[in-house]
């Protein structure tokens, strides 16, 4: 409901989440994602509460919907906490309690938490890229690095969409990026790295370092990377 009403927005939205926002008590989730949404639409009343929330260890989604609405009014506190967040590792079972579920044939559930950082990752990419601030893409490249590909896919797409020339850098590493395989074991290559250098010529064509990643690109494997590479010079 509460995803619907911003979607909605229009006073009639705010007045009905302000009404909610009264009726939990202080620290409690849906509270805080109440005033995110009230944030996201404009009102800024429980900015204090979006910002409790981003601070949240154990809400980590909700602490990055708390920095997308935050950096929406120039408020970029959000954008540490979000490469912290970005470096968390998966959670493991102790060495006992790990043997004990192994012996007893029940799962780790260290598949589900590594599940889990993987989409934690991949949402802090598209936030970061939404953003589209110079202090994003440092944490952007580091997740052109992770060990998932659809981590390093998602960090790639988020480069692209950026306005900000200080994301010409991230492009040309995520010209150097391996995105892995479809599901029909075709490589995801030429399609995102000619997606990639799309991008760096139609929003940053004049931008120091976009001539070395054509450069670069007139070096590639795929025919189709290397055109378009050799028209935009």
């Amino acid at each position: 409901i509460i995803d619907t009403l911003t979607r909605v927005g229009g006073d009639d939205a705010v007045a009905v989440l302000s009404k909610a926002y009264d009726h939990y008590k202080d620290g409690d989730l849906l509270q805080a994602t109440i005033a995110i949404s009230l944030l996201t639409l404009g009102d800024d009343t429980h900015v204090d509460t979006v910002r409790m929330a981003l601070e949240q260890e154990d809400w980590p989604f909700t602490s990055a919907n708390a920095a997308l609405a935050l950096a929406a009014h120039g408020d970029l506190s959000g954008i540490p906490v979000l490469d912290r967040l970005a470096h968390t590792e998966p959670k493991k079972d102790s060495g006992g309690v790990a043997a004990l579920k192994f012996l007893s044939g029940a799962s780790t559930g260290n598949a589900d938490e590594k599940s889990r950082i993987i989409r934690l990752r991949r949402r802090i990419a598209r936030t970061l890229g939404t953003i589209d601030q110079p202090e994003c893409v440092a944490t952007l490249e580091t997740l052109l690095a992770d060990d998932d590909a659809n981590v390093r896919s998602s960090a790639a797409y988020a480069l692209m969409g950026m306005t900000t020339p200080a994301a010409v850098p991230g492009l040309r590493a995520a010209m150097e990026v391996d995105y892995g395989v479809t599901a029909e074991k075709k490589s995801r290559n030429p399609a995102i790295h000619a997606a990639t250098l799309r991008a760096a010529m139609a929003r940053h064509p004049g931008a120091e370092g976009t001539a070395e990643l054509l450069l670069a690109a007139e070096q590639s494997p795929d025919p189709t990377v290397r055109f378009m590479a050799l028209v935009g010079n």
